[in-house]
């Protein structure tokens, strides 16, 4: 059965056969003009999902404009109707609240969206891409739903920091990510209020033994690729080089910092991350970091590298930080070869045996 648009309503047609994807498509597109029909549409392919059609579902904030244009809640609609197929079909999510400023409440539409999706016994979401407040994380319904995640991409605002106060933000983000225990790519990304709090986020904040004994270990066994563009990094990178609070045993793939631009970050912080988390398994290491914490950095604990991207480094005494930061490299992974990509404008690289430089351009090549 299938219910096909004619005009102002809707007929029930039985077909032989099933009807060909153009013409499901074809019914979807001409059912997105009429939300009540859409959300009674029982026909569907099984290729179909969100991500296509991303005009119907995604959530835009125009603050400007006056007006809020709310469409996951005609998702929430669709996966609510008795005639809804398609649950068993959406793998992937973008959920964004395109906020400029922390919220601490939580909006309606969002509590909408976590009580539908712990409504559906038979979702499977692979990825999803949220975009969100610390408040948000709290509602129980959304993590309870994404225990079949594969891949995760996560903003979140935290709000203003003060000192002794970081501890239970990063308690909240790391409770929300336990459990996902088949995650194979996570990224990070916290931003903190600077407007009000910049100088306390700047300061390197240890975890306290009280803090780390009441904060969940992230374990995830499957996890091969690991972003994070943390704004505080210092705030927040000592959690994770904390003893026995990550395992992450497959890790290849460490992208730090932002690509448009660096952050300056703790040597010791930074040079403690690199020796715990990427030392035995991380062979593709991208890091977007000021130039000073180059001029420190010691790569010889790094035993699988096999590339390294040193972003934006333009000036002379970037030049001899990158080269410092090169030489470091061990002499079994320069037998092995590595290639370091970095921007070669007003840039000399040295001939360093078992190193292949390249410009940044050639890395989308590759």
């Amino acid at each position: 059965m299938a219910l096909v648009p004619t005009s102002q309503q809707c007929i029930w047609s039985s077909f032989s056969r099933k009807a060909p994807p153009e013409l499901q498509d074809r019914i979807l597109d001409f059912g997105h003009k009429d939300k009540e029909f859409l959300f009674s549409c029982s026909l569907v392919c099984k290729s179909w999902v969100p991500t296509t059609r991303l005009h119907i579902f995604s959530k835009r904030v125009r603050p400007y404009q006056g007006s809020t244009k709310n469409q996951i809640v005609t998702l929430c609609k669709l996966l609510e109707s008795e005639h809804c197929t398609i649950v068993s079909y959406i793998k992937h999510l973008r959920v964004t609240k395109n906020d400029c400023y922390y919220s601490y409440r939580v909006d309606d539409w969002f509590l909408t969206f976590c009580q539908t999706l712990g409504a559906q016994a038979g979702l499977r979401l692979e990825s999803l891409d949220l975009d969100v407040d610390l408040a948000d994380l709290r509602q129980p319904n959304l993590k309870e739903s994404l225990s079949s995640l594969k891949a995760l991409n996560l903003s979140v605002r935290i709000g203003r920091v003060e000192k002794g106060d970081i501890s239970q933000k990063i308690k909240e983000i790391f409770e929300f990510l336990s459990g996902m225990r088949l995650l194979e790519s996570l990224g990070l990304k916290v931003t903190g209020d600077y407007y009000s709090y910049g100088a306390t986020l700047d300061d390197v904040q240890v975890p306290q033994p009280e803090d780390v004994a009441s904060i969940p270990r992230l374990s995830f066994p499957r996890l091969r690729k690991l972003t994070l563009r943390s704004s505080i990094c210092n705030a927040f990178l000592p959690w994770l080089i904390e003893p026995g609070l990550v395992y992450f045993p497959a890790l290849s793939f460490v992208h730090l910092g932002h690509c448009d631009h660096e952050v300056t970050v703790n040597s010791a912080v930074l040079q403690n991350f690199l020796d715990t988390i990427c030392g035995k398994t991380v062979q593709d290491l991208v890091l977007c970091v000021a130039w000073e914490n180059l001029s420190a950095l010691d790569l010889h604990g790094i035993h699988a590298l096999r590339s390294i991207d040193l972003h934006g480094i333009g000036y002379r005494a970037g030049a001899r930080a990158i080269a410092n930061a090169v030489s470091t490299i061990s002499p079994e992974v320069k037998e092995r070869g590595v290639t370091v990509y970095t921007h070669m404008m007003a840039f000399n690289p040295p001939e360093i045996v078992g190193v292949d430089w390249r410009d940044m351009s050639w890395r989308c090549e590759d």
